[in-house]
């Protein structure tokens, strides 16, 4: 067990100094020393570890669990919704930010579930998101249901 804890530290520590991860490095997980391989474990599972993607949303999207923090970099072209990750992992956090210098403006979009979750408080606009501000949600498993944090 030590040995484990020993290598999932040092590959924190790694990770953490990487300068752009993914959500996808990912390493072998196993059930003690010399006990089975129990899998993999990858950055976007380890809380506050996801990747982030940046993108001008010209384009419907769906999130992943791998990076579910995303940064639009210009006033959306077209509405387009952004659906929420199909299978994501409990207490889940995704985030959509407003990556200029001035407020979105036009064209309807909103944070949307996948499937048969649910948002508290509905669809979450974010056609007059402002310069830098964000929108935040955390998934709980339980209830199918995403919560919004701010």
């Amino acid at each position: 067990m030590k040995k484990i804890l020993g290598a999932l530290a040092a590959l924190l520590l790694t990770a953490q100094a990487a300068p752009n991860i993914t959500g996808q490095e990912c390493w072998n997980a196993g059930q003690g020393p010399g006990g089975p391989s129990a899998g993999y474990l990858c950055t976007f599972m380890v809380q506050n570890s996801q990747g982030v993607l940046t993108t001008a949303l010209t384009a419907p999207m769906t999130m992943s669990q791998s990076a579910s923090d995303i940064i639009i970099t210009a006033q959306p072209a077209a509405a387009a919704n952004i659906t929420l990750p199909p299978s994501p992992l409990n207490g889940q956090i995704v985030e959509v930010v407003n990556g200029t210098t001035a407020a979105f403006a036009t064209n309807v979009f909103s944070i949307v579930p996948s499937g048969s979750q649910t948002i508290v408080g509905g669809n979450i606009a974010l056609t007059t998101l402002a310069a830098g501000a964000s929108k935040e949600l955390r998934y709980v498993q339980a209830t199918n249901t995403w919560y919004p944090l701010r």
